[in-house]
């Protein structure tokens, strides 16, 4: 019964334990190691998984700049958190490896389950996972956040206006995946950060 809830609470990014201890109850680093997989599953697109299981190949995956994202942000924000915690609690490594890899997955796709004690965790790494939370996964997942499209066009729209500065009259082009994406939709995504900040 544990099992089937659990898995279910992975997939779907939802992140309810059958404990009040979340993941810290079970102590299985095993568990752990599944937990993660799936929880990154649940965080790519799903029009992707589809792909997949109706013969399209594993290519759909590599093909998309958020996939890459995502994977790019689990691994680098995993290294982050990890180093913080080797450095500020002296616990082991490998412990320190394990919370942050699991921790930094946990709250990139807003799943929410935690292995340790993130309350005597140093300030920085609270502040690292309130901004893993609000990037989010991949759209067409089941994880909440900006989603990593939006935050990614983003940060090219901010990159280009500051590149406008001195020279206000240039055009410049924002692509995504070799397309040239219409100021429509960039300015879409413009108010609903704003609104999402607010």
């Amino acid at each position: 019964f544990e099992s089937i809830c659990m898995a279910m609470a992975t997939l779907s990014t939802g992140g309810f334990s059958t404990r009040d201890g979340s993941l810290t109850a079970f102590a299985s680093p095993a568990m752990e190691t599944v937990i993660i997989v799936f929880m990154l599953v649940g965080a790519i697109n799903f029009t992707f998984h589809w792909a997949i299981f109706h013969g399209r190949g594993w290519r759909v995956y590599s093909s998309d700049p958020e996939f890459k994202y995502l994977i790019a942000v689990a691994l680098g924000s995993s290294v982050i958190l990890a180093a913080v915690l080797v450095q500020s609690s002296g616990t082991d490594t490998l412990e320190s490896v394990r919370a942050g890899f699991f921790t930094s997955v946990s709250m990139l796709t807003t799943t929410g389950f935690y292995n340790s004690a993130p309350s005597s965790w140093p300030l920085f790494t609270t502040l690292l996972m309130i901004v893993l939370a609000l990037i989010g996964g991949c759209t067409g997942s089941t994880a909440g956040g900006l989603k990593l499209l939006r935050f990614s066009m983003l940060m090219k729209l901010v990159r280009r206006e500051l590149k406008r500065l001195p020279h206000p009259s240039a055009v410049l082009r924002i692509t995504y995946a070799g397309r040239v994406a219409d100021e429509s939709s960039l300015s879409g995504i413009l108010t609903f950060f704003c609104t999402y900040a607010i």
